[in-house]
């Protein structure tokens, strides 16, 4: 299935990014897509942090009080234009303040910019301009030599046991594993929203393999309540009917290979099953 404009990215990032710091829910307010102007000019997401809290994730190490972050899907990139006009976000919000107060204090700002992919020339670009770029942890860059400290996430480059949920916001997810514990929490977890969110974005950019986990699990000694969890799972993306739909096909190819090794012509095979004339070649000559 190739990705299409129709996967909502950015508020299955939002989803994946509280997922990762709901240890400090009481600490952080999240407010999505938050207006810095009468305008419709938003960024995807501000964190505020409470008072002294530290946030002992490598995530949210850097975080102060007001925390900018700006996604890229996996079909974008963090350009030099992307960064610059992240950093503009930064001055509109702290413009958001009483007028003449200086209500947001600068030295109480960060930046967080999160990709899936390295951005190789903005980096390039910005040691050029000799601002400090050093890798923190893996997939955690810091660059110094701004206004406000910043920091790049690298969805894969960051550690899938330590950012379990924002390394499956992917179009080339692997990790099955990995999926089926965030299925597990979720369903034992009661923040049931943030959970779908994130997984509308994984299961279209991921079709084939979120179907065969979740197969997988069916088949599995689960208790009954986790069972109709999974069920219910299935009933919200629509897999009871994608899977109707391809049983229904696989046993038309089932019974055209009969009706073939009993003589039958291709013609009436595609009268009786529906199938096209080509659709019964191949399946009758594959060898």
């Amino acid at each position: 299935m190739k990705e299409n404009e129709s996967i909502s990215w950015h508020p299955s990032f939002a989803a994946a990014l509280q997922l990762e710091l709901q240890a400090y829910a009481d600490e952080l307010e999240f407010q999505l897509e938050f207006e810095l102007t009468s305008e419709p000019l938003k960024v995807d997401v501000l964190i505020l942090k409470d008072g002294e809290a530290y946030i002992d994730k490598n995530i949210g190490r850097i975080f102060r009080h007001y925390n900018v972050v700006e996604y890229k899907s996996p079909r974008d990139y963090v350009s030099i234009d992307d960064f610059y006009k992240a950093i503009a976000y930064v001055y509109l919000y702290k413009n958001t303040g009483d007028k003449g107060i200086d209500t947001i204090d600068i030295r109480e700002m960060t930046l967080t910019l999160v990709s899936l992919y390295k951005p190789t020339k903005l980096l390039d670009y910005l040691q050029k301009r000799e601002k400090h770029v050093y890798f923190e942890n893996e997939g955690v860059y810091y660059i110094e030599g701004m206004d406000v400290p910043i920091q790049l996430l690298i969805q894969d480059d960051l550690p899938n046991k330590e950012n379990e949920y924002l390394t499956l916001l992917t179009n080339q997810l692997q990790e099955k594993e990995q999926l089926q514990r965030a299925l597990m929490d979720y369903f034992q977890d009661s923040k049931k929203d943030l959970y779908l969110l994130m997984f509308h974005a994984v299961f279209h950019a991921n079709p084939e393999l979120f179907t065969e986990v979740i197969q997988t699990m069916q088949k599995l000694d689960l208790d009954p309540d986790t069972q109709k969890k999974i069920d219910d799972v299935v009933k919200e993306f629509e897999w009871d009917k994608k899977w109707r739909e391809e049983g229904s096909e696989l046993a038309k190819e089932e019974i055209a290979k009969k009706l073939f090794v009993k003589g039958m012509s291709l013609e009436d095979i595609a009268e009786a099953t529906g199938l096209s004339i080509d659709k019964i070649n191949k399946l009758t000559h594959h060898d």
